[in-house]
């Protein structure tokens, strides 16, 4: 069915089994030296042998002030060589290719992590990273070439297959090249020409030391999104310039830093969106071209190299909720494929250091997860469809337990049928399909609109209890809530029309959830005042998405209003007192409804009658109904 993704492809003195190649993705699971572990070795391989045609490994320091991450891949010294040569050995093993990525962070990075002060092309700190950067000299921009091009043998001699400049998401090379970050007036300044000089006199001494049949490719961040960043136009000189000076292919990305909802787009920016870029790097050059931008869907994929606006597919986060997802497009099984619901969770380093993904716990966990079968078959009682309910009774019956799932509504989904109401949420429905699809490939029983109760928790025949009833919204204490009409942002999410709002709409809480609903009341013409009482917005949200859904509601046409460090103090009939920081209190007037999106909390319903039921499992005697109903320690 994907006759162009299924292709092979000539990558300078090699070629590639097909079209589709992982993207590099900083990991953070090497150890604080930055060498190979076990772990990354297990992550790496299980995407190796899901069938994709290259593996480009995430990018390598050049030397420590180039360092982005703790935990960082290095290729600063010849004790990485024998631990990157074993990775390698097994990826070559899984029968793909393998290309190393060399990265410098220059001004992208903190001193705490890159052990100095970060260097740039000029003493223009980064607008995110907010600390001043050292001005490289001559000698030090020499220095820099000679540790890319010793950083490139080094890969080359643990075997790799070819090596990747990061020159784009405005690391140092990146920074060089773009007139928003350099400033200079030497040979490395000014002019175009003069801004690509350190690019291609990296590519000149990698070709000096491994010869003209090495493969090099380089990434490009084609536009920056930013005023006096780099175009398409300037782009497409420095792709040509590129060639000429023996560059084997071009990785096209966008953005940087700054514009981090371009870099790493989320579910609400349309996958694909920098397709563009890589048409009109192809329309310039005759090597190789990649892009990358959210793909998911692999129709889109072949729909991409059909149409010739890219030669082959990166793909990132996808392999990270399906690493088998190239065999299962081979095997004509799409519909298998655990969708990406590209929330970027897993570049959220706030949460947690390492990469992760929110819909397959077994990423980064590849050496330590296994799902096995059980050396007893149960009988298990699954409490709850959502989400979690749905992926235990999913495991639980691949291990060979025999499940029964019990849901309240009307249909599965949980909380997902909320997520994806608000506007560009809608992809989310997708994993709600895969999950159902699973179960009902596993011949779970399914058991819809069916409450189980702590009376009737007893009656069930089960060896085994899994609660997955997930939370509740969290109602505050505002005084006079009952004077106006009053709703948790859940109820308007799961049923707009019965939600008697009127037109102008109070939401109490700026979090995720109460901007998706001020967005969508937006969409119905409603005329929205959100207080949050946190400086700012969006405060639980990964920065990329933070950044596009700021951008929407500064440019749309919508009535919503923001109101930070603001709280509610009174509520009365159709207005309500709120009060800044400084505690000035002030009356909004002409209020038809109160909308709460202050959190969640744990649906506890059922934590003691299931502790009992554990315990008449276990032996420990026999409870009766009514004696489930009450509270146990």
């Amino acid at each position: 069915m994907f006759e162009h993704v299924f292709s092979s492809l000539n990558l300078g003195s090699w070629s590639v089994k097909n079209r589709l190649a992982m993207a590099p993705m900083g990991s953070n699971y090497a150890d604080a030296r930055g060498l190979v572990t076990e772990k990354m070795i297990g992550y790496y391989l299980a995407r190796a042998q899901g069938g994709v045609g290259m593996v480009t490994i995430e990018g390598a320091y050049s030397e420590p002030r180039g360092r982005v991450l703790t935990n960082q891949l290095a290729l600063d010294d010849d004790i990485v060589i024998p631990g990157l040569a074993g990775l390698i050995s097994k990826l070559h093993g899984a029968g793909t290719r393998v290309v190393v990525q060399i990265l410098h962070g220059g001004r992208q990075t903190k001193g705490s992590i890159c052990g100095g002060q970060p260097v740039a092309p000029s003493p223009i700190p980064c607008p995110v990273i907010r600390e001043m950067p050292h001005e490289l000299n001559g000698a030090e921009i020499s220095g820099i070439v000679e540790n890319f091009s010793r950083a490139a043998e080094r890969a080359f001699l643990a075997g790799t297959d070819g090596v990747e400049l990061h020159a784009a998401h405005g690391y140092l090379l990146n920074q060089f090249l773009s007139p928003y970050s350099n400033h200079r007036q030497d040979q490395y300044g000014g002019s175009p020409e003069n801004r690509i000089h350190l690019v291609t006199d990296i590519v000149t001494a990698i070709r000096a030391k491994m010869g003209s049949q090495a493969v090099i490719g380089c990434r490009l961040s084609a536009s920056e999104f930013v005023k006096d960043g780099l175009t398409l136009a300037d782009s497409q000189q420095i792709a040509v310039t590129l060639e000429l000076a023996g560059v084997n292919y071009l990785s096209i990305s966008g953005g940087i830093y700054e514009t981090l909802h371009r870099m790493i787009p989320p579910m609400d920016i349309p996958a694909g969106s920098l397709v563009y870029l890589s048409r009109g790097i192809k329309e310039t050059v005759k090597i190789p071209v990649a892009c990358v931008g959210g793909f998911t869907m692999p129709d889109h994929m072949e729909a991409v190299l059909a149409n010739g606006d890219a030669d082959f597919i990166l793909l990132g986060r996808a392999l990270l909720a399906d690493p088998d997802l190239a065999a299962k497009m081979a095997a004509n099984r799409e519909d298998s494929i655990r969708p990406c619901i590209l929330c970027n969770n897993c570049r959220r380093r706030d949460l947690r250091p390492e990469i992760n993904c929110t819909v397959n716990y077994q990423t980064g966990r590849e050496t330590q997860v296994h799902v096995q079968k059980a050396l007893v078959s149960k009988r298990i009682v699954v409490i709850g469809g959502g989400p979690a309910g749905m992926e235990a009774a999913r495991v639980a019956s691949e291990r060979g337990h025999r499940v029964t799932l019990f849901e309240q509504d009307k249909s599965l989904g949980g909380q997902l049928n909320l997520a994806r109401v608000p506007p560009g949420k809608q992809a989310l429905s997708r994993l709600t399909m895969y999950m159902e699809q699973a179960l009902a490939d596993l011949d779970v029983e399914i058991r819809l609109g069916e409450r189980v109760t702590p009376e009737s928790l007893a009656k069930l025949e089960a060896e085994a209890l899994i609660l997955a009833t997930g939370a509740k919204p969290r109602l505050p204490v505002i005084k006079g809530l009952d004077r106006i009409a009053t709703f948790s942002a859940w109820q308007v999410l799961k049923d707009y029309i019965s939600c008697d709002l009127g037109y102008r709409v109070l939401i109490v809480g700026g979090g995720l959830v109460g901007i998706e609903v001020a967005e969508f009341l937006g969409t119905k013409g409603k005329d929205v005042i959100v207080v949050e009482v946190r400086s700012d917005v969006l405060f639980d949200t990964e920065p990329g998405i933070r950044s596009a859904m700021l951008e929407r509601i500064r440019s749309s046409d919508e009535k919503i209003r923001l109101l930070t460090s603001t709280s509610v103090i009174e509520v009365a009939n159709r207005s309500t007192v709120v009060a800044n920081a400084a505690g000035e209190e002030r009356l909004i007037k002409r209020l038809d409804a109160v909308i709460l999106a202050v959190g969640a909390e744990p649906q506890r319903e059922l934590w003691a009658a299931a502790a009992v039921f554990q315990e008449i499992l276990r032996g420990r005697g026999r409870r009766t109904a009514s004696q489930l109903t009450g509270s146990h320690p």
